[in-house]
């Protein structure tokens, strides 16, 4: 069983009682992929060598409403009941939206992967056609390769390794209402947009393209017009 456990955990309400912050961390990882622990407090204590008390505790605290939690969804709860008749079996609330944050970190891990092995081609092929001159092309390609260049160098594509972080995406779901899997879609689309402008603030433009997302009706044309207000020199994007 595997669990990634988000930095932001530790930043937040949960940290004020530290048997809740660890008893979340053991249902983080050993719930199933659907995010449901099916498990009493009794079996998570035996799993995990945490007493049984702290376990309780931190149910309690978990199962309560958070008004200061980041995801306004069940009042803040992070874990819900999966039937009001027994007193254990939960769902994990914001498990599909980290669900999603950690395929993305998989999804770019694999895309620089993927970028550094064609640069390494690239490289390779012409030091192969013009073996005569390769430290002159070797500085060429440092130069004019827009994925490796400084991150305040403008450019007309995303760097690889930008990262829409967790509060991207709270923000996305709590301004726009955009759910965890629609953010990851639009933001697959925009890593692999071409923009005919440079750009220097990828955030900036994330959130653009984001709200471009959350307006997007069933009528293309519609859809065109809305992106076009917010991305005017891409006239042909949509």
């Amino acid at each position: 069983m595997y669990g990634k456990i988000f930095e932001s955990i530790y930043d937040g309400t949960l940290v004020e009682d530290w048997r809740a912050l660890v008893t979340f961390q053991q249902m983080i990882v050993l719930c199933d992929a659907d995010g449901i622990i099916d498990m009493t407090p009794s079996a998570i204590s035996r799993r995990t060598g945490i007493p049984i008390e702290h376990i309780k505790a931190g149910i309690e605290i978990l199962e309560n409403e958070d008004p200061y939690s980041r995801t306004e969804g069940e009042g803040g709860r992070r874990i819900v009941r999966l039937e009001d008749h027994r007193p254990w079996g939960w769902y994990l609330v914001n498990h599909q939206k980290y669900k999603h944050l950690q395929d993305s970190d998989t999804v770019r891990a694999q895309n620089r992967e993927r970028k550094r092995r064609q640069r390494a081609k690239e490289k390779e092929s012409r030091s192969v056609t013009d073996g005569h001159a390769p430290s002159r092309h070797t500085d060429t390609d440092t130069d004019t390769d827009t994925n490796t260049s400084p991150s305040g160098r403008a450019r007309k594509r995303a760097p690889a390794d930008f990262t829409v972080t967790v509060e991207m995406y709270e923000w996305a779901e709590a301004t726009l209402g955009l759910q965890a899997s629609t953010v990851q879609f639009e933001t697959e689309k925009f890593m692999d947009h071409e923009f005919k402008n440079a750009k220097k603030d990828w955030p900036a433009t994330w959130r653009n393209w984001m709200r471009a997302a959350k307006d997007m009706p069933s009528v293309q044309s519609s859809r065109k017009t809305r992106f076009e207000e917010l991305f005017p020199e891409e006239s042909d994007a949509a």
